[in-house]
C-alpha cells in the first residue's frame, strides 16, 4: 500500500471518529489543515479576521 493510500485510510478513520462525536479528533484535523482552510476562505473573499475566526478555538 502506498503512503498516499495509507494517509487516506488514516483520514477516513479519523473522520469516522469525528462523526461519532470526537471533538479532540476534530481539533486535530482542523489544526492539520488550518493554513489551507485560511487560504481557501481568503480566496473566496473573507477578511483576514473572518478567515482566521473559522478555525480558531
Amino acid at each position: 500500500m502506498e503512503e498516499r493510500e495509507i494517509r487516506q485510510e488514516s483520514e477516513r478513520e479519523l473522520i469516522h471518529r469525528i462523526v461519532a462525536g470526537s471533538k479532540q479528533e476534530f481539533c486535530f484535523l482542523v489544526d492539520r489543515y488550518k493554513q489551507k482552510i485560511y487560504g481557501l476562505l481568503r480566496g473566496m473573499g473573507a477578511s483576514p479576521m473572518d478567515a482566521a475566526a473559522c478555525y480558531s478555538r
